[in-house]
């Protein structure tokens, strides 16, 4: 008797020991986004998980999430206070027939996983995927946003997708609302559309971006760069030109030559006494009579 009251008590103390880390069955995630990106930077569909607890929830917090076996291991799984503000963290991946169990500890309310998933159907230009959520957790609101692959047409869904917006990589986004859920509640999404090409939106995507930087580089058409270059060729000749001119001294002037008043070059003589003008010749002013000085 005493054997087995001890047992029953250690039992209790298991069953009431308080745990840190919170138990599955009472996470609610209050807002859970799921990104659909098909042949985006990989010839499969890339599936982003946003997830937001819960504010009421004790952390840390144990998660589990379900995702296709044949994804292999998740691209991200990360945790963090915001969309912006997140970090990896490490996890733990065990298989469950055709469901993968991605198992974490979460220490903020925030966590993103993505994966890639295989089962995008790329057997012709008829693409199809089909989505699950498994209802691992209740949710409080749904959103599903599916991008518009580059070169696809005809894209459809069930629920339908309404109408598309532009967004980020210059393709459209599409919006699902799946509303409410309770734990256990699956939400299923099926995607069709038709695509002749095997390009991804990232590569094409890049492509833009390294013709846009090309196009930006060269600038103005090419008769407009002959013009400005013919201007700048002749602006720098006039300030060769104008450069040496203004580097010259000078020219001097030259001097007039006075004609001299002398009695040589006049070819006349002056009396010294009165100041009379004789005749070449004359040896005697014909004025006062004065005799005139030689030359």
């Amino acid at each position: 008797m005493k054997k087995c009251m001890f047992s029953l008590l250690f039992v209790s103390m298991i069953l009431l020991k308080p745990t840190n880390v919170q138990a599955q069955g009472d996470m609610t995630i209050r807002e859970l986004e799921i990104n659909l990106w098909p042949e985006f930077d990989e010839p499969e569909m890339l599936v982003i998980y946003f997830v937001q607890l819960d504010p009421d929830t004790p952390l840390p917090a144990n998660l589990t999430f379900r995702i296709p076996t044949a994804a292999g291991d998740p691209n991200v799984v990360a945790v963090g206070s915001s969309r912006e503000v997140r970090g990896e963290v490490t996890y733990q991946r065990e298989i469950a027939e055709e469901w993968a169990v991605i198992s974490l500890i979460a220490d903020d309310y925030f966590i993103q996983l993505e994966y890639y998933d295989p089962a995008l159907d790329l057997s012709s230009a008829n693409r199809h995927y089909e989505l699950i959520w498994p209802g691992d957790y209740a949710v409080g609101d749904l959103l599903v946003k599916v991008q518009n692959p580059v070169d696809a047409q005809n894209i459809s869904a069930t629920p339908d997708l309404g109408v598309g917006t532009p967004g980020g990589y210059g393709l459209l986004y599409f919006d699902i609302s799946g509303g409410s859920l309770q734990v256990g509640e699956e939400f299923d999404l099926t995607l069709d559309y038709t695509k002749d090409t095997n390009t991804l939106s990232f590569d094409r995507w890049q492509l833009n971006q390294l013709n846009s930087t090309q196009t930006s580089s060269r600038g103005l058409p090419t008769w407009a760069i002959w013009g400005l270059g013919i201007i700048g060729v002749g602006l720098i000749m006039f300030g060769v030109i104008k450069y040496f001119r203004d580097d010259q001294p000078p020219p001097r002037k030259r001097p007039r030559r006075r004609k001299a008043a002398s009695q040589a070059s006049s070819g006349f003589v002056f009396c010294h006494n009165c100041g009379t003008q004789s005749k070449s010749g004359d040896k005697f002013c014909r004025d006062c009579g004065t005799k005139l000085r030689s030359r």
